[in-house]
């Protein structure tokens, strides 16, 4: 098996890769392949390790690389693509996406995965600010009491927008430490742990905001 991937697929994943008697050719962050001679790839894979371009220039950084194998994907050189998303709806790779639909490549991604860590992160994150953990911290490093008015969780409400798999398992998580949940998604439907699903059938677009076309070739509805 032939891979084309960015860093550090190689590095981390030697022990699997080589169980697979697979070998990698790395693509760089620029969307360079250095020493490129014209081979072709089985698989592709851009690393979550790719999102720090997005810090370091902007969106455009990152479309540049999904971009470059985009073009690689067209010219017959990859076979598959892997996206490292739960969701499609990312506009830096959607010339990827066509170009795979366009040439007949395979497109996989992985919905599901983020579910349980990035809820877990955002609970983390709210009984950290409710509980004051950082002001308890530097209390604690400078052995200094402080009497501190902390929030109960079980006396809050959360609100979230996409009641998908992520959102879903936030409200599982919130319901757990007594919060009141409240979800927001396109469609109006019950939806497990959630107290409450809402949405807005005919939203007012912003006039002056024009949504993103996935398809440059064809123009966007008019509002």
């Amino acid at each position: 098996m032939r891979l084309l991937c960015t860093p550090p697929i190689a590095e981390h994943w030697s022990v699997e890769l080589a169980a697979l008697d697979a070998t990698v050719t790395t693509l760089e962050f620029d969307g360079t392949v250095p020493g490129d001679a014209g081979s072709n790839w089985d698989g592709a894979f851009i690393s979550s390790e790719a999102f720090k371009l997005f810090y370091a220039g902007g969106r455009a950084a990152l479309q540049r690389l999904y971009s470059a194998l985009a073009e690689l994907v067209r010219a017959g050189r990859v076979a598959w693509c892997h996206l490292c998303m739960s969701g499609l709806d990312v506009p830096f790779a959607f010339p990827l996406m066509k170009a795979c639909h366009d040439v007949g490549a395979t497109l996989t991604h992985c919905p599901g995965v983020y579910a349980a860590p990035i809820a877990q992160y955002c609970l983390g994150h709210m009984l950290s600010i409710g509980r004051l953990n950082e002001q308890h911290r530097v209390n604690q490093t400078a052995r200094r009491y402080e009497s501190l008015v902390q929030r109960d969780l079980r006396l809050c409400t959360v609100g979230i927008v996409g009641a998908g798999g992520i959102g879903s398992e936030l409200a599982r998580l919130s319901k757990a430490v007594g919060m009141g949940t409240i979800g927001w998604r396109r469609q109006a439907a019950p939806a497990p742990n959630y107290d409450e699903v809402r949405t807005n059938p005919n939203p007012d677009p912003d006039p002056g905001v024009r949504p993103t076309n996935p398809n440059p070739d064809q123009p966007l509805d008019q509002p």
